[in-house]
């Protein structure tokens, strides 16, 4: 899942890169580390989401651009089942823990994709996004982070609670090389 949780800056640089370009070089990034298609065609999939979302688009037609692009590579199968896993549960009524369960535990790409793809279809808010996201027994911390960048990518600063976004010690550092790199804050 590391591969996944790396490349949502990616696709932050939505104004500077296409689609295509987006979702290949999240696939490569993650492919340094991570030789299993799953591995890295979830990173893709994530970069390529997270790049939909920053433009606007709404989670259900970033899921769908992202699975488009998702289709045209060898080994895709795996990665593909485990997001409309996500979005066929975030569907139905189920206990969260439970759902997640069903999804997997997250210590691989395409399970920590869909875990976080789940929480965030699943709330109304970051922080109940995260509490679904960070609240089972597997990689947790990951799937958290997935959920996080999502929802950001979705939803930006504002979406987020104020009082745990001006506890962040390096807010205006930040801002300026999110300024710098892509332009948008």
């Amino acid at each position: 899942c590391g591969g996944v949780m790396r490349v949502a800056p990616i696709g932050l640089f939505a104004n500077h890169l296409n689609s295509e370009l987006t979702f290949r070089l999240g696939a490569e990034a993650a492919a340094l580390t991570h030789g299993h298609s799953s591995g890295y065609l979830s990173a893709g999939v994530m970069a390529s989401m997270v790049r939909s979302l920053a433009l606007g688009a709404d989670i259900k037609t970033a899921i769908e651009e992202s699975c488009a692009l998702l289709n045209q590579y060898r080994g895709h199968e795996e990665t593909l089942r485990a997001v409309h896993q996500a979005v066929q549960l975030a569907g139905e009524q189920l206990d969260h823990a439970v759902a997640v369960g069903r999804i997997g535990a997250g210590w691989v790409g395409e399970e920590a994709l869909a875990i976080g793809l789940y929480a965030v279809m699943s709330s109304e808010t970051f922080v109940e996004a995260v509490r679904i996201a960070a609240n089972h027994s597997g990689d947790s911390d990951s799937t958290a982070s997935i959920t996080g960048q999502l929802w950001g990518a979705k939803a930006g600063i504002d979406g987020m609670p104020h009082r745990w976004v001006t506890r962040i010690d390096v807010m205006r550092p930040l801002l300026s090389l999110a300024h710098r790199a892509i332009g948008q804050v």
